[in-house]
């Protein structure tokens, strides 16, 4: 959200917004796992990256595949709900990126883990 305190409340709101809107709206079972991790949203509030990841998913790249095509699909509807809920002139474009760190920390846990077995 950089240092612009709006884009940060703005930002906040959006993730709000996607993380309850997916569960009580779009009745999609290929989001079930998904989980809304950050939003970003530029300084002119033009574009809101929304990052994502996938719960219990590791290592699935169909899942992760079907995941963002859901998404992307309701990427027009999701920004709808966001501009309706949020009162703003503009709602900003929806950009979806997958978010490694969940995934990558899981893979660094596990190595951790076999290591101190192993001792």
């Amino acid at each position: 959200a950089g240092t612009n305190p709006r884009a940060a409340r703005v930002a906040a709101l959006i993730q709000r917004v996607i993380a309850s809107s997916m569960e009580a709206q779009l009745h999609d079972k290929r989001l079930a796992s998904v989980t809304i991790t950050d939003v970003r949203v530029t300084n002119d509030l033009q574009i809101a990256k929304v990052y994502w990841t996938q719960l219990g998913m590791r290592r699935e790249q169909g899942e992760r595949k079907r995941a963002k095509q859901a998404l992307d699909q309701a990427k027009g509807r999701l920004r709808s709900l966001v501009g309706s809920k949020a009162g703003l002139r503009l709602t900003p474009q929806l950009q979806f990126i997958y978010d490694e760190v969940p995934s990558e920390a899981h893979e660094i846990e596990d190595i951790l883990l076999s290591r101190t077995s192993v001792t």
